[in-house]
């Protein structure tokens, strides 16, 4: 009835616990929508996007690429979470997997204007227009997004540093481009997981630009019964003026029966992967590791 609804609206500010049948039902029923179908429809595929395909080659993608390929390309086809997906393909460290290796997985993305570009691409992915919560209940937040003047839409270099006003990273993002800002609905990472009864996730890509920490943080102490085999993370030093390498950040991880796999330091911020001990992938990725990495991680 109306009055349950606006009970239930004032409850998706906090808190509701990660696992409230409510939520998952709200979840499942308004924030999830089906992967598509049909062709892809990939800026990649048309050689005359060149400015927009400069990335393929740029911005550390081959490593991240050639990494991912490493550690599961003897893999069968598993599930993938891609948060900060963007428009699901500029950056993307899943479309190779789900395109080639026929995985499954959820997009997340906040930006409503990227995910409306999202769901042109027809990715066979669940999908859907939130951000990952900081903290174990959903909560409003609000989004900051930027762009190179107040009239551009689709400036994707700005685009993919957009982040919560709450972030470490707002202050620096507002510095360089103009700022908008809009309310948007935050959950659990855990709650889209269960609405979608996923409990083993196969490869988590995190990028939600200064987030990361506290998102990282919940789920590896609550994490509800979801396995999760491999993390790509995108971090930034909190603790430095200068960008170097996070002992504390690693020992999250590691401390959590986690091996750091390597540190990509190509491009800043600084993108770090994390494999399960007790894994599938782990004995075969490490082995394959390319050279230069196990020099970088001795």
């Amino acid at each position: 009835c109306y009055r349950d609804s606006i009970l239930f609206s004032v409850l998706l500010e906090g808190p509701l616990s990660p696992d409230d049948p409510r939520l998952l039902a709200y979840v499942k029923e308004s924030m999830l929508l089906a992967p598509g179908s049909g062709m892809y429809e990939l800026k990649m595929d048309v050689p005359e996007n060149r400015a927009y395909n400069n990335y393929l080659s740029h911005l550390g993608f081959p490593v991240l690429k050639k990494l991912i390929k490493t550690i599961f390309d003897d893999q069968p086809p598993g599930f993938f979470i891609e948060a900060g997906a963007l428009d699901g393909e500029y950056l993307s460290n899943t479309l190779y997997l789900e395109r080639e290796k026929a995985w499954k997985g959820l997009l997340i993305e906040p930006d409503s204007k990227m995910f409306s570009f999202l769901l042109k691409k027809n990715r066979r992915a669940w999908s859907s227009n939130c951000c990952l919560a900081k903290d174990l209940y959903p909560k409003k937040e609000m989004l900051m997004t930027l762009s190179n003047t107040r009239y551009s839409s689709y400036g994707f270099g700005y685009r993919a540093m957009n982040t919560l006003a709450s972030s470490p990273y707002a202050a620096m993002s507002s510095a360089v481009a103009h700022a908008d800002y809009v309310p948007v609905q935050c959950f659990p990472l855990q709650s889209l997981l269960l609405a979608l009864d996923v409990t083993h996730v196969d490869f988590i890509s995190l990028d939600v630009e200064g987030l990361e920490e506290d998102i990282v943080e919940k789920f590896l102490e609550y994490s509800y019964g979801i396995e999760v085999d491999v993390w790509l993370v995108e971090h930034k030093n909190s603790h430095s003026n200068v960008e170097e390498t996070d002992y504390v950040f690693i020992n999250r991880f590691t401390s959590r029966g986690y091996s750091l796999y390597t540190i990509t330091q190509d491009f800043s911020p600084y993108n770090y992967i994390f494999i399960r001990n007790s894994s599938k992938a782990f004995h075969s990725a490490f082995h394959r590791r390319p050279l230069e990495y196990d020099k970088q991680m001795s």
